[in-house]
């Protein structure tokens, strides 16, 4: 409840028109001694004003009882004809009604001379964030930004893969992890108003502290669902979950206490301990990163692939039929009136796979053979103009070719032993024209 609300339910109260709702929140209002504080400031005013007009003060006289607020309409005060001295009879209600509206200005006058409300000083300021991160109130949330200052009863919440580092005057940092989300709080202990050390809540998730050594009696102090850990000065990490929590201290020291059956322990740098319902609140030792060496395993050899003619001329093939020419890095044979086109490599290839891309004009087939005439693959074209894609394949004796992805099939040709089984030849029938371009070689393993 505000402190207008509430002037305004005791206003109602003293003109008597409180409702039952009115009446209601008033009662548990005055539950809080600041309220009933309050209550006194008015009723003092209330009878002040009732004995400077004449108004009997019933129900606010004793303003250390507050609780009996009937929910009735509270009984209007009369006053007393001829109490005061004058030419004129003064009228029953004309008073009553005067006297309320100089309590509505006291009122008044109390809400703007009100003492303001003092500003929580400030406790740390978020150095960096990255990702959603959230500033929590009382009651609001708002994206935060690194230079936020956070006083008591703030909070910090981080989602999943963002970050968010706090850092206090004394240079204590605490780092909100990204591994999952997590909350954290500010806040002082109860309504003390003695000096105390930092202390905190973390709801949920994971945080990285490096704390500067605090002043004596004065630890900081992290509470979790079941834990409450106390910190003079260290480095660690703490993990919070609804039924359990876990502490990892790099260096330093610190108290592990479990709420449950206040069992404590103290870890040590490069221990750690687990506070749940079914395990021993013990610490114990961190394993250590494993220093087996890794032995480097070598990087496969990438394949190599090179160009299977060279782009400029015909050196490393051999024409037997047509005319051959090279034209802007294309090969192009021609099939003769009463003569074909072929053209073989000098070179014997072995586990290798040779693509590239053929065009037939004038006719509509061509050939790719092997091993001189040995084996061959016909290709044909029901569209002569347009380019095919054509991969082969050579591993020893066995031969795999493709045309546009589609399987061709090997047919026998003539004996041709003295012809090594790598050669690789390119035909095309009389009156045709064929072209060759982006043909490579690529060596395969064995």
């Amino acid at each position: 409840m505000t402190i207008e609300e509430f002037d305004r339910h005791f206003e109602h109260y003293v003109s008597g028109s409180l409702t039952s709702e009115s009446s209601a929140a008033l009662r548990e209002s005055l539950a809080d001694p600041r309220w009933q504080r309050r209550w006194r400031e008015l009723s003092d005013l209330d009878g002040m004003l009732a004995g400077e007009f004449g108004v009997k003060a019933s129900a606010a006289e004793n303003a250390d009882d507050v609780s009996d607020i009937k929910d009735a309409r509270r009984p209007r005060r009369s006053v007393r004809r001829g109490e005061f001295s004058g030419n004129r009879q003064h009228s029953t209600f004309g008073w009553p009604l005067a006297a309320a509206a100089i309590l509505m200005l006291a009122l008044a006058g109390l809400y703007y001379l009100r003492p303001a409300a003092p500003v929580a000083p400030a406790l740390a300021t978020l150095e960096e964030s990255s990702g959603n991160v959230a500033l929590l109130g009382s009651d609001s949330t708002q994206s935060a930004h690194a230079g936020l200052s956070l006083s008591e009863q703030n909070g910090l919440q981080t989602a999943v893969g963002s970050h968010a580092t706090l850092r206090f005057a004394d240079g204590t940092r605490i780092t909100l992890s990204g591994d999952a989300q997590t909350r954290l709080w500010l806040h002082a202990p109860g309504e003390s108003t003695a000096p105390h050390g930092k202390w905190m809540t973390l709801d949920t998730g994971s945080i990285d502290a490096s704390v500067a050594p605090q002043p004596a009696g004065m630890p900081m102090r992290i509470h979790t669902p079941n834990t409450a850990v106390k910190i003079v000065g260290t480095q660690f990490r703490l993990s919070a979950a609804p039924a359990s929590a876990r502490l990892d201290v790099r260096e330093g020291r610190v108290e592990m206490q479990r709420l449950s059956d206040g069992k404590a322990v103290d870890v040590n740098g490069g221990y750690f301990a687990i506070a749940s319902a079914d395990a021993d609140l013990v610490a114990q030792p961190i394993a250590p990163v494993s220093t087996v060496a890794v032995v480097p395993q070598p990087t496969p050899a990438k394949p190599i692939t090179r160009p299977l003619f060279n782009g400029k001329d015909l050196a490393g093939w051999t024409v037997s039929r047509g005319q051959w020419k090279v034209e802007n890095g294309i090969i192009i044979g021609h099939g003769r009136r009463g003569d074909r086109a072929r053209i073989a490599s000098v070179e014997s290839f072995d586990n290798i796979e040779m693509t590239c891309k053929l065009r037939v004009t004038g006719t509509k087939l061509a050939e790719l053979q092997v091993g001189g005439y040995r084996y061959f693959y016909q290709l044909s074209w029901e569209t002569p103009g347009t380019w095919k894609d054509v991969k082969l394949t050579l591993r020893g004796k066995e031969y795999h070719a493709t045309l546009d992805g589609k399987e061709l099939r090997i047919e026998r040709g003539g004996d041709d032993d003295e012809v090594p089984v790598g050669l690789i030849s390119f035909y095309t029938t009389e009156n045709g024209t064929l072209e060759i371009k982006d043909a490579q070689i690529t060596e395969l393993k064995k």
